[in-house]
């Protein structure tokens, strides 16, 4: 009964270990400073291991911070999502460091441990156009000059 007990225990530290990962990813973040309180940042991956594990919970480190990865029942998709202030998110590439169980208590005691993969992700900084474009100030500046000269003329005709 021991034995069983202990080798049941040992298959399930391995279950949520991904062996030899193989990911695929696409990043996004928000650039507009005018019409956003904060800069949202969105990483979506797709992993494979080779040791075929399902539905393991995983873990992101961006800039010391530790965010859950999420994952989707219908895509089999992990993504992972933070925010900042604005004036924290100029123009910089930001390492999200991903880890498994075993990898992100490894991480509470040891910063220096090493991920499961790296996913980069460049943010452009951001924009703070102000909320009317030059072109639409130009056009009605031009709409009132023409209202102005229609309006003279009638009065000179008169």
């Amino acid at each position: 009964m021991i034995t069983i007990l202990l080798l049941s225990l040992g298959v399930s530290a391995f279950a949520f270990k991904c062996e030899s990962p193989k990911h695929s990813a696409s990043t996004f973040s928000t650039t507009d400073g005018f019409f956003h309180f904060h800069t949202t940042f969105i990483a979506e991956f797709t992993l494979q291991c080779s040791n075929s594990m399902k539905d393991a919970p995983f873990y992101a480190v961006v800039n010391g911070n530790i965010y859950n990865v999420a994952v989707s029942v219908e895509t089999a998709k992990y993504q992972v999502s933070w925010t900042q202030e604005h004036d924290q998110s100029d123009a910089q590439t930001f390492a999200i460091k991903i880890y498994d169980e075993d990898g992100i208590a490894a991480y509470r005691k040891d910063s220096n441990t090493a991920p499961l993969f790296t996913i980069t992700h460049y943010h452009p900084g951001l924009t703070r156009k102000p909320f009317v474009s030059s072109e639409t100030i130009a056009l009605f500046l031009c709409v009132a000059a023409l209202y102005y000269a229609i309006k003279q003329k009638s009065e000179i005709s008169r």
